[in-house]
């Protein structure tokens, strides 16, 4: 198998350079994760490399026989059409078949139309699809959003016995560990390569960190001793011309050394604190009973006679297969969806945040994250205090959002959320679509919150670090399960 060559990528939107002289080489058998922030151009390094769209400069060398295949965050099929128009002739349906049986899933999907699907099921075809391909290259983007984690489970392994190479896009650590060979993180533009699996990569990039943070102290002290050596010729410089000319020398020096210094880089992040009015009056609160519940459609019971409760400061995950009602409880919590019997109740005088896996607070990008943090608590001071915890630094607080990165817009509505004096928090598949660093902030933001929590997430390492307890929907009911995710599923 000939391998694929980029060099020298670049990619310029407008006056913005994006990537900048990128160069990568893929191998048979390859799996590889891209890291890096939201906005970083993962996705356009994808689709450029998969031959989807243009670079600016530079090229790729890979032999024409060789597809390549590109799967995208979202879907965008036809919602009229069948799932068998989606994926064609008759040897790609009969491909397909093979992969849904792998998965349990009945040959009759192929009659629905994919607009009547599910988000689980549109990346589930997006998967097959790719996958039968069989081709020597693919380049996945964000592939694990919206599926459970039983589905994330075949995933991997579908991955690691891929016969091709496989580039790409994740921000689930566990499936990054379980999976990639190499980790190649996208920042300012440049690729770094890290070999091995997440844990290798976060204690070589801890070691790069040091060094660039050594470096840097030794630049400001070598600007600062040239500042003082240039203040000292400045008055011998007027009196004399022979020191004069030295003096203009040292000061583009300094000014050259100055324009080309780095930022601080960050080693440590400030522990995030969410403080909650009145938490101790409200200790030991019910805050949510279920009580009998019964949900079913049409005559399809999805949970019968389910009674649970949750008390003050608890946080739950609720886990379930894709389709399992899992959303549908949400919906009932918020009213939007009643029960077919039984009784769902919530404590009295409740504030209730609520997080939607189709939808992120919209922000107003004509104003600043200022503006929109000061509009919730009103103290300027405070309003600062929030955004620096939620990685907004100084610079940015009085810019304009619509000039924020795509992470830093992601913490931004997390900061929202979170400023608000919220009791109990639903928060459904939160960890969809965000980067790392804004993974370990929702994390840190959630750990610190004093509230109720209520959690769908399939990402294991999440819920292992945020919650106590698990709600299970299975074969009709809801049962508790005191511990972690992976306690539960036995591999602790």
């Amino acid at each position: 198998m000939a391998n694929l060559s980029a060099k020298n990528i670049v990619k310029v939107y407008g006056n913005k350079p994006i990537l900048d002289g990128i160069s990568i080489n893929l191998h048979e058998r390859d799996k590889i994760a891209l890291v890096g922030e939201n906005g970083a151009g993962k996705t356009t390094l994808l689709r450029i490399l998969a031959g989807e769209e243009e670079s600016t400069e530079g090229n790729i060398v890979v032999d024409d026989y060789m597809p390549r295949v590109y799967m995208a965050q979202e879907f965008s099929g036809n919602p009229e059409e069948t799932v068998a128009s989606f994926f064609g002739n008759e040897k790609a349906q009969r491909s397909a078949l093979r992969l849904f049986d792998e998965l349990d899933i009945s040959q009759k999907i192929l009659e629905k139309k994919t607009g009547l699907l599910s988000g689980g099921q549109k990346k589930i075809l997006q998967l097959v699809k790719v996958i039968a391909s069989k081709s020597p290259y693919l380049f996945l983007d964000e592939p694990e959003n919206h599926l459970d984690y039983f589905t994330r489970e075949w995933l991997i392994a579908t991955i690691r016995a891929y016969r091709g190479a496989v580039i790409f896009v994740s921000h689930d650590q566990y499936i990054i560990n379980r999976v990639a060979n190499k980790i190649i993180e996208l920042e300012d533009g440049n690729l770094m390569t890290f070999p091995g699996d997440y844990q290798s990569y976060l204690q070589e990039k801890s070691k790069h960190l040091q060094g660039r943070y050594h470096r840097w102290q030794q630049m400001e002290r070598e600007i600062e001793r040239q500042r003082k050596m240039v203040l000292r010729m400045k008055d011998h410089a007027k009196i004399n011309s022979d020191v004069a000319g030295i003096y203009r020398s040292r000061k583009k020096q300094l000014e050259k050394l100055i324009e080309t210094r780095e930022e601080k880089p960050r080693l440590e992040r400030k522990k995030i604190k969410i403080r909650i009015n009145d938490v101790d009056r409200k200790a030991r609160k019910k805050i949510l009973s279920l009580e009998d519940l019964t949900l079913k459609f049409g005559d399809n019971p999805i949970f019968e006679r389910v009674n649970l409760q949750l008390v003050f400061g608890e946080k739950v995950c609720l886990f379930g297969r894709n389709g399992s009602g899992k959303t549908s409880l949400f919906k009932m919590v918020q009213g939007v969806l009643q029960p077919s019997s039984g009784a769902i109740k919530l404590g009295v005088n409740l504030k209730v945040g609520y997080f939607s896996q189709e939808y992120l607070e919209e922000l107003d990008i004509r104003k600043t994250p200022l503006d929109e943090i000061r509009n919730i608590v009103g103290d300027e001071q405070r309003s600062r205090a929030i955004l620096s915890n939620f990685l907004i630094d100084k610079t940015a607080t009085s810019r304009s959002i619509s000039t924020l990165s795509g992470g830093q817009k992601t913490r931004l509505r997390f900061a929202k959320l979170f400023s608000r004096e919220i009791d109990f928090l639903l928060l459904d598949e939160p960890t969809n679509h965000i980067d790392t660093l804004s993974w370990q902030v929702l994390a840190e933001a959630i750990k610190s919150f004093n509230g109720t929590l209520l959690l769908i997430s399939h990402d294991r390492i999440f819920v292992d670090e945020v919650v106590q307890k698990l709600w299970i929907i299975n074969d009709g009911t809801i049962r508790e399960f005191l511990g972690t995710l992976s306690e539960m599923l036995g591999e602790a």
